[in-house]
C-alpha cells in the first residue's frame, strides 16, 4: 500500500503541480467568462461520463483486488473484459444522445447558446474519458500504482499543451469557441492516457474462449458464477447500480447547480454577464484552490479502496483498521493545514495564482470546508473498498438537497449572493462527513461481530 501511494504521491504531485500552472495560464489567458462558459458544459460531460460507466469503475477494481487476492487470476480477467465491454456499448448509445440532444441542452438547459459549441464536441471527450476511467479501474485492481501514476502524468501533460494550444487559437472567434477548444484539448489528453495504459496493461477486446471446468468444480456455485460473462456482468452491475444512481444524482446535482447558481444571482440584481463571471470565478478558480492540496490525500485513497478489498476478502480486520486509521489521519492533518492556509492569506494566494484577488471571499469560506471535504473523501474510498454502497448514496442524496437548498435561498441576497453558494458547499461537506463517517464505524462494527 505505502509504495503504491508513494508513485501515486509523486505522479500526483507534478500533476497537481502542472495543472494549478495550467490552470492559472489558462485564466490569464482566456479571462472568467470563457471559463464559466465551460464549466457550464462540464456538468454536462461528467452526466454522460457516468451514465457511459455505467457506475463500473469502483467494483471493477474491487472486484479484481479481491479475485487476485483470492489467487483467481482467470476470474479477474473475466471481470476486467466484462467491464471494459460494457462500457463500450454503454458510451456510444451515451454519445449518440448527447449528439442528438445537444441544441436542446444549449438553448433551454443552460441558457446561454455561448456553450452550445462546447456541449456538440463533448462526445470526442466522452469515448476516451469513459473507456480510460475503466482501463483506470484495472490498473488500480491490478494494483499497478506505477503504471497507473505514470499515465497519469502522460495525460496530464499531454491535456495541458493541447488545451492552451487550441484555446489561443480559438481566442479571435469568441468565448464560445474557447470552451469548445478546452474540451477538445481535454479529449487529446484522455485518448493519448487510454492508449499509453491500455499497451500497458494488455488490455483488448473481451474474448470468451471455451474454458474447461475442473471435475471438482462443474456444480460448484462459485465457479459456475465465473463461467459465464453474463453471470459476471450481473454482479458487476448489481454492485454498480448505486454507485451510478449516486453518480448520476451527483451530476444531476452539478448541472442543477449550473443551471442555479447564475439564475439565483440575477435574482440578486446582477446582469447576465456578471452571474457567468462570478460562477466561473466560484467552479473555475476557488473549487479548485480548495481541493489543491488533495495531491497528498488523493493517492492514499486511491491505493486504499483495493487495498481494503483484499484484506476483508481475508477477513484481517485488524489490518483494516490499521490503515484506515493511517488514511484518515493523513487526511484529516492535510485538511487542517489547508484551511489554516487558505483562511490566512485568501488574497494573496488567488493574486498571485490567477491575479483575480477579488475571489478572497470566496476561498475563505471555502477554506472551512477543507478538513470535511478531504476526510470525507477518504471515507468513501474506504466504504467502496469495504462493498458499501449504499451509505455513500444516502449520504450524497441528503447532503446535496442541504446544498441546493441553501443554495436557493442564500444566493439571491444581495448580502451574499456567491457567498451563499460557498457556505452551501461547505454545509455540503459537513454533513457528508459525518454520515460517511457513522456508516464506516457501523460497517467495522458488523465486520467484527
Amino acid at each position: 500500500m505505502i509504495r503504491g501511494a508513494i508513485w501515486l504521491g509523486i505522479a500526483g504531485l507534478f500533476a497537481r503541480g502542472l495543472g494549478a500552472l495550467y490552470r492559472v495560464a489558462l485564466v490569464r489567458l482566456v479571462g472568467a467568462e470563457a471559463i464559466g462558459i465551460f464549466q457550464m458544459a462540464s456538468p454536462i460531460f461528467r452526466l454522460a461520463l457516468h451514465l457511459a460507466t455505467l457506475g463500473l469503475p469502483g467494483p471493477v477494481a474491487q472486484m479484481t483486488s479481491d479475485a487476485r487476492g483470492r489467487a483467481r487470476r482467470l476470474q479477474a480477467r473475466r471481470v476486467e473484459q466484462t467491464g471494459l465491454g460494457l462500457t463500450v456499448v454503454a458510451t456510444l448509445a451515451t454519445g449518440a444522445g448527447l449528439a442528438l440532444l445537444t441544441p436542446w441542452i444549449g438553448q433551454r438547459l443552460l441558457h446561454d447558446e455561448r456553450s452550445l459549441l462546447a456541449v456538440r464536441v463533448l462526445p470526442l471527450w466522452l469515448l476516451p474519458a469513459a473507456v480510460g476511467t475503466v482501463v483506470r479501474a484495472i490498473a488500480q485492481g491490478r494494483q499497478m500504482m506505477a503504471d497507473l501514476a505514470a499515465t497519469q502524468t502522460v495525460e496530464q501533460v499531454v491535456r495541458v499543451g493541447a488545451v492552451m494550444a487550441l484555446a489561443w487559437m480559438a481566442l479571435p472567434f469568441g468565448h464560445g469557441t474557447v470552451a469548445a477548444a478546452i474540451v477538445v484539448g481535454s479529449a487529446v489528453g484522455e485518448l493519448v492516457s487510454l492508449l499509453a495504459l491500455a499497451w500497458r496493461l494488455r488490455v483488448g477486446p473481451p474474448s470468451w474462449p471455451p474454458v474447461p471446468l475442473p471435475a471438482a468444480s462443474r456444480t460448484g456455485g462459485v465457479w459456475l458464477l465465473w463461467a459465464s460473462p453474463l453471470a459476471v456482468a450481473r454482479r458487476l452491475l448489481r454492485l454498480a447500480s448505486p454507485l451510478l444512481l449516486l453518480q448520476l444524482v451527483n451530476n444531476l446535482t452539478a448541472t442543477i447547480n449550473a443551471v442555479l447558481i447564475p439564475r439565483r444571482l440575477q435574482a440578486a440584481g446582477l446582469a447576465a454577464a456578471e452571474a457567468t463571471i462570478l460562477y466561473g470565478e466560484l467552479t473555475g478558480m476557488a473549487l479548485p484552490l480548495l481541493y489543491l492540496p488533495m495531491v497528498a490525500v488523493w493517492p492514499i485513497t486511491q491505493v486504499l479502496m483495493p487495498d481494503l478489498a483484499a484484506q476483508a476478502a481475508q477477513e484481517r480486520w485488524t489490518a483494516v483498521q490499521r490503515r484506515l486509521g493511517q488514511a484518515l489521519g493523513l487526511a484529516g492533518a492535510v485538511g487542517l493545514a489547508s484551511w489554516a492556509l487558505l483562511a490566512w492569506q485568501p488574497a494573496r494566494m488567488a493574486g498571485l495564482l490567477y491575479g483575480e484577488p477579488q475571489i478572497a471571499g470566496q476561498v475563505r469560506v471555502l477554506a472551512l470546508s477543507a478538513p470535511f471535504a478531504y476526510v470525507n473523501h477518504t471515507l468513501t474510498a474506504a466504504l467502496l473498498g469495504l462493498g458499501e454502497t449504499r451509505t455513500p448514496l444516502v449520504t450524497f442524496l441528503l447532503a446535496s438537497s442541504l446544498r441546493l437548498g441553501l443554495i436557493h435561498v442564500l444566493v439571491a441576497r444581495p448580502d451574499l449572493t456567491i457567498l451563499g453558494a460557498a457556505w452551501a458547499l461547505v454545509a455540503d461537506e459537513l454533513l457528508s462527513a459525518l454520515l460517511n463517517g457513522r456508516g464506516l464505524w457501523r460497517r467495522l462494527r458488523r465486520a467484527r461481530r
